[in-house]
């Protein structure tokens, strides 16, 4: 096996074309048996390891091979993050259009990270999660990945889960639908921020991880005028408070809009809007900072090309899919925009998640 690409799938060149592969490493030598033949591909699905790599590893979770969670355990840590980041640096280069070196990617704790989950429960009454490839649920005892107290639920109280939304493991219990909880973040140089929130809206589960993306948010701050797009219960536009005196956020969820006027400081304005309706009406003053972090699928062409016509001094650009990030990144440098740094952060030990961040300045 030659690499492996976005989405964990492992690529050979074979006399028969490029094969892909889940569950291998590179290096190794395998024996494939064909699943799916397309006119450019093949998908193949492992039948024997021939030679496996002296990095491969047992993976630790008994529900391992059924379980639709972790995807990535039969690799050592050092590992996935070596595969990680040949993954980002590939996207900045064949998307990208441009090598970027020196990538530094953040670790974590690998096992006992994740504060929030989304459980599901079966017609017996059993509580898991989704199998892999599946919207059958599988029944599960304990899971290595999630947070004591949640993982403590699980084992000793699986009943009491709420299936309805996700929980999440909080300073002030497990919030749920009906239940709220809090948490405090802080960054490097020890600015503090607590955030108020429930399981019906989003908020990033490896909180002790998060540190890196919010030191990038404010680094270099340039101007006094800042905005936060996709800005959910506010994570971001706290931290921008602490050095701009005026923030916009914009968000659309309006779940997330009533947690963030609890969590951000009256000088944060938050719009009530989707990004694109946003973008068709920016604000005439010049941005100095704009922060943008958008779901997987990215910020929509339109919108992200309306923001870059309005160019402002800073972006912050940060995505969970590398190949997403690089290719809005190749939209800003044709903008005019230089990339300044770039770093993922290992958000998501055991699967093949990476979060990314750039720093990118308007050249003069």
């Amino acid at each position: 096996m030659e690499k492996v690409v976005p989405g964990g799938l492992a690529l050979a060149r074979t006399s028969e074309g490029v094969v892909f592969v889940p569950g291998a490493l590179p290096g190794e030598k395998l024996l494939i048996e064909p699943v799916l033949r397309k006119r450019d591909y093949i998908q193949g699905e492992i039948r024997e390891i021939i030679e496996p790599s002296s990095d491969r590893i047992e993976p630790p979770c008994r529900y391992y091979s059924r379980c639709g969670g972790c995807d990535f355990q039969y690799a050592s840590y050092d590992t996935q993050i070596d595969v990680k980041r040949s993954i980002l640096q590939d996207a900045l280069q064949r998307i990208g259009a441009a090598a970027y070196h020196g990538v530094k990617i953040y670790r974590s704790e690998p096992w006992g990270y994740r504060r929030r989950a989304r459980f599901h429960r079966n017609e017996q009454g059993q509580t898991g999660f989704f199998m892999r490839s599946s919207n059958r649920v599988l029944p599960v005892e304990s899971c290595p990945v999630l947070h004591r107290d949640l993982d403590g639920l699980l084992r000793e109280n699986p009943e009491s889960i709420d299936v309805t939304a996700s929980m999440f493991a909080g300073d002030e219990g497990i919030a749920s639908s009906r239940r709220e909880t809090s948490l405090t973040l802080c960054d490097s140089a020890g600015r503090a921020h607590r955030f108020l929130f429930d399981g019906r809206v989003f908020f990033q589960s490896n909180t002790d991880a998060l540190p890196p993306l919010l030191d990038m948010i404010t680094r270099d701050a340039v101007g006094t005028e800042a905005v936060d797009i996709y800005s959910g219960v506010g994570t971001f536009a706290a931290f921008l408070a602490d050095v701009y005196p005026r923030i916009s956020a914009v968000e659309q969820n309006r779940g997330c809009l009533a947690f963030a006027r609890k969590n951000l400081p009256g000088s944060v304005r938050t719009i009530s809007a989707s990004v694109e309706q946003w973008s068709r009406n920016l604000p005439k003053k010049r941005i100095d900072r704009l922060v943008i972090d958008p779901p997987r699928r990215g910020i929509s062409t339109g919108a992200l090309k309306a923001v870059l016509s309005a160019q402002p001094r800073q972006i912050v650009s940060v995505s969970c899919s590398p190949a997403t990030f690089a290719r809005d990144l190749r939209t800003m440098a044709d903008s005019g925009y230089a990339v300044k740094e770039i770093i993922g952060v290992d958000l998501y030990p055991q699967t093949f998640h990476l979060e990314c961040a750039a720093l990118l300045t308007l050249a003069p």
